[in-house]
């Protein structure tokens, strides 16, 4: 568990200055280009890039913290009724339907970036395979706490019986 809330502070730590670094070169780039008619070429390019690992990573985080939307309509029901053995089931299938899905769209994002290796993007240089590889960090994590809730949440709530 210290584990865990070590790399959460990382990864919101990488977050806070991933986003300020975006504020920064974005108000840089926009200064430049209508104050001086100077352009920085690769701004959009990393603007976009760090966007898309911004996204990604930080939609694990909220999985992490149980923010992702979701219909709770069943979940209130079960509990308004004191069903705690059908709410835990209805809680362990959830995980596991998480797990899978975000399993599911991790290999084909890895998939998909490991296909992009030695090709360049279209507007620059830059690998191709930089830019997806931010969806791909993202989805493996995800992945990866959904298995992770999925197996604590089934061992706290055999406890709790």
């Amino acid at each position: 568990m210290k584990e865990m809330r070590k790399l959460k502070s990382g990864i919101d730590g990488f977050l806070g200055f991933a986003g300020l670094a975006g504020i920064i070169i974005m108000t840089v780039s926009v200064v430049l280009r209508y104050c001086f008619r100077l352009s920085l070429s690769w701004s959009d390019e990393f603007l976009r890039t760090l966007c898309i690992y911004v996204y990604f990573i930080g939609s694990a985080m909220m999985c992490a913290e149980g923010g992702l939307m979701r219909l709770e309509l069943l979940d209130d029901s079960l509990k308004k009724k004191r069903r705690s053995r059908a709410y835990r089931t209805v809680v362990k299938i959830q995980r596991l339907i998480e797990a899978v899905c975000f399993g599911a769209f991790s290999f084909q994002m890895v998939q998909m970036t490991i296909g992009l290796v030695g090709q360049t993007s279209t507007t620059s240089t830059t690998p191709a395979w930089v830019s997806p590889l931010g969806c791909a960090i993202g989805m493996v994590l995800m992945t990866l706490i959904s298995a992770f809730k999925l197996f604590f949440e089934k061992r706290e709530l055999e406890t709790a019986d």
